[in-house]
Order: C-alpha cells, then structure tokens, then sequence
C-alpha cells in the first residue's frame, strides 16, 4: 500500500483531545494510558512514551517529555517500523534537535511549511535551537496548522507555541510571524499534497554526507585503529578521558564527534575533515551529556559530558555494556 500523506494525519488528528495521565493513576492502573482523558495529570505518562519506548528503549524514554514521541508514534502505528524510520530519515528519537538533525543529514530541512511536515520550533533557527515539534496538518496563504503532543490551547490565543502542555491539540500559527522561528522535516511519501506555500530550501553547512552512515561498529575499529588494538575490550583498558578540559585535542575526538553526529546528538563541525585539529568543546560537551542520559542511563549527577577512562560511558560507547 502507498505510504500517503493523509494515512499519518489521520492517525495524529484522531488523537486530539488525549491528555497525559499522573503518575498515581499510572500506577493505580498501567491501562489508564489508553484511555483519552482519564486519569489526567501532569507527570508525563503517556500511550505514546510507552509504545515508542517498548520499540526503541535506548532512546525513547518513558516517562519523559513526549511532544516528539507523539509525532514517532503516529508514523509507527500508520506505516510500521521500518517504514516509519525511512519517512522519518532515519530513526526514532524523543529529542527533537536528534530528530531535526536526521532530517538535515538528509537535506530534508526546509523554512516554508507543507502539509505532512513534521514542524520544529526552534530559539535560534537552527537544529540546535529547537524544542518543540508537531505535524502540519493544513497550510494556508496566512496560517500553517498543526496537531501537537504535549502542547495545549490558550483561551485567548491558538497561535502560541506550548510545549509540555499535557495534551494533543490542533493549533495555528502565522506563516510570517514564525517566519525564523520554525524549520520543517519533509519525509518523502508517496503521494505529495500540495499546499499554498512556497517552498524554500534550508541551507546548510558543514554536513559531512559521510556521518549519516557512521555506525557504532565503524566507531569501535576507527577507535581501535588509534589506540593500536584489536578488540573493544582491549581498547577500553586504554582508554583515556576527554573533555573541554582534558584532552580535547586528541585523536579520539574525531570518532566520537562523527558517532554523536550520527545518533543525531552533535551538529557541530567535524575539524578533521578541513584538515584541522580535533577539538571537543561546548557542542561535544553537550553531545555526550545527552549521551549520557539517553543511552548510558546515567544519574544526573554523571551526565556531565566528560567521557572518564575506563568508565560507564566509554564502555557504553565501545558496545560492552
């Protein structure tokens, strides 16, 4: 069957109306999630944490912040799996600057909206500023409009973005008053609608083509190759620590900027492919401190984005834990 737009919008618009339930009624009764509006509360449980995170727990967390979990989850339930992660470009991530970035990687960042675009408020413009997504479901000359997870509507105004708002709602939103505020992900179906919107093309920098492919395989040999050993286990008791502080000019660097760009934490440069000198600053720093909560588990109190020798995140990163 053809992967349409409408099978996603049609999935997303039944949704409207669902609130987030209280940790108390989750507990009270798990199936709670699955009704609409009881149980309601503000402590982030959701249907929608729950499925994407039983599909992909390294990454999608539950109970967690789910504005961009409710977007995965209605391309899992419309076209499956597989299908989903390919519309998407890539895979599913409850982190929306992750998500933004798969889209990059794929130059499928656009600044004007379409029907079926999966929608990024962002502080700067950029991939590293967003914080909010939803799926546009309608463009208009003056209005592109949406259906959003974890937003809510304001009396007085529709046209405000909420994030964490408890809810799925249909907002509204000035084309020119977003105009800088807004980039759009296009997934590539099968059946284009066409919308009154002009389309302009993000243009990007530094995207290294390479980096979407960047497995943690490829890492393991590419960081055993400098280490000057044969196995991951071998390359962990050599291990060293890198930081802002120490070591950010190491070989190491270039391997893990090019695997944290992959997973879609890091959207810096990779100096190595100017010819300059590694260098982990405050893009790494954070890249790995989100590593570090997402796929490490680690408290608080350890994501702080210095990957220790011989320690939880190099082993996590090396494939032994």
């Amino acid at each position: 069957m053809a992967n349409t737009v409408d099978k996603v919008l049609k999935i997303a618009e039944s949704e409207v109306g669902y609130l987030e339930k209280s940790a108390s009624a989750y507990k009270k009764n798990p199936k709670i999630l699955d009704e609409k509006t009881n149980g309601a509360g503000l402590d982030n449980y959701t249907k929608y944490g729950r499925d994407m995170h039983k599909v992909y727990p390294s990454v999608m967390d539950f109970p967690a912040a789910w504005c961009d979990a409710f977007v995965d989850w209605c391309f899992y339930t419309a076209y499956g799996i597989t299908t989903a992660k390919s519309l998407l470009d890539g895979n599913f991530d409850d982190y929306t600057v992750a998500s933004a970035q798969m889209y990059k990687n794929k130059n499928a960042i656009y600044t004007s909206p379409k029907v079926g675009d999966q929608v990024f408020f962002t502080k700067n413009g950029q991939v590293s500023g967003c914080y909010h997504t939803g799926l546009v479901y309608k463009v208009d000359n003056t209005y592109f409009y949406t259906v959003e997870g974890n937003t809510s509507v304001s009396k007085k105004d529709n046209a405000k973005v909420v994030a964490n708002g408890g809810g799925v709602a249909r907002k509204q939103y000035s084309i020119s008053g977003y105009k800088g505020r807004t980039i759009f992900g296009r997934p590539k179906y099968d059946v284009k609608k066409n919308t009154t919107a002009t389309v302009t093309k993000t243009t990007t920098t530094t995207t290294n083509t390479t980096t979407t492919k960047y497995s943690q395989t490829q890492f393991i040999k590419d960081v055993c190759s400098i280490l000057g050993v044969s196995t991951a286990k071998k390359a962990f008791d050599k291990t060293i620590t890198i930081s802002k502080g120490k070591n950010k000019n190491h070989k190491l660097v270039t391997p893990l900027e090019r695997y944290m760009k992959a997973l879609g934490y890091y959207v810096g440069a990779i100096e190595a492919d100017s010819k300059k000198t590694p260098d982990f600053g405050g893009g790494m720093e954070s890249a790995i401190k989100k590593y570090q909560e997402k796929v490490v588990k680690a408290e608080p109190k350890n994501q702080d984005g210095i990957i220790t020798a011989k320690a939880a995140t190099w082993k996590k990163l090396l494939g032994l834990s």
